[in-house]
């Protein structure tokens, strides 16, 4: 009996070692919406009643959109594994024919205020070249600051290597904060990145921002080739900061 239970145990454990490691692998999407109108704040009057229809189509692991220091307005909807990306795909054209019907005078409004049509993309979230801090919510962090990358074809696999050393260096020497990397694979090339530095606000960011240049600066005088390396790889193409919508 003892043995019996014992190898039950095991099982048991083993099963649930193998569902939690498999749910690691699930990858995580982001499909990011921009748009710019003449006046964001036409769209921050109108988002509750677009959320709330958009969830009751997709309810989405996590949905929020931002107003941008350029102007734009970025929505983001977080997807799990391939299958339910497929699943919003082919339900995106039915939530916006749902919105229609149920608000039709508040997108005729966002129509005739469009500067900049519609621009839709998908990215991964690449967790190895990423940290966030234990308990870690994004509806916890109201304010982003944005970085999108460049990195030569030839050199994606080496700058994602150097990035997850970078990440691990600066963890273990006690700079912590929570970043997250995504990698595009529609709607811009496919060697386009973009760095989210979530914070709780705009004032907590700047902040922080010069206490962690410091210490970023005197780790990079001991062990410069890491930076330089990571540096060589990757081109600036943007920055921007996010606020999110209240809803």
């Amino acid at each position: 009996m003892k043995t019996l239970l014992s190898n039950l145990i095991k099982t048991t454990c083993f099963c649930l070692f193998f569902v939690a490691s498999f749910a690691q692998d699930i990858p995580t999407y982001v499909a990011m919406s921009e748009i710019k109108y003449k006046d964001s704040e036409l769209y921050k009057k109108h988002y509750p009643a677009i959320r709330k229809v958009n969830n009751e189509v997709f309810p989405a692991k996590n949905r929020e959109a931002f107003v941008a220091e350029s102007g734009k307005v970025i929505s983001l909807t977080w997807i799990d594994g391939d299958n339910e990306l497929g699943r919003y795909v082919a339900l995106r054209q039915e939530s916006i024919a749902k919105i229609r019907k149920a608000i039709p005078q508040a997108i005729s409004e966002l129509e005739d205020a469009t500067l900049v049509p519609n621009k839709r993309s998908t990215w991964l979230i690449k967790r190895n070249m990423s940290h966030t801090e234990p308990g870690f919510k994004t509806s916890d962090y109201s304010f982003r600051r944005v970085n999108y990358y460049s990195v030569p074809v030839n050199k994606i696999n080496d700058f994602e290597a150097a990035i997850e050393k970078l990440t691990k260096l600066e963890t273990d020497n006690g700079i912590v904060y929570n970043k997250v990397y995504f990698k595009c694979v529609e709607g811009y090339p496919g060697n386009t990145y973009a760095l989210f530095l979530p914070e709780k606000s705009r004032a907590e960011a700047y902040k922080v921002m010069e206490s962690r240049t410091a210490a970023r600066k005197a780790l990079r005088q001991k062990q410069p080739e890491l930076y330089q390396l990571v540096e060589s790889f990757r081109t600036i193409l943007d920055f921007d900061h996010l606020e999110r919508i209240p809803y």
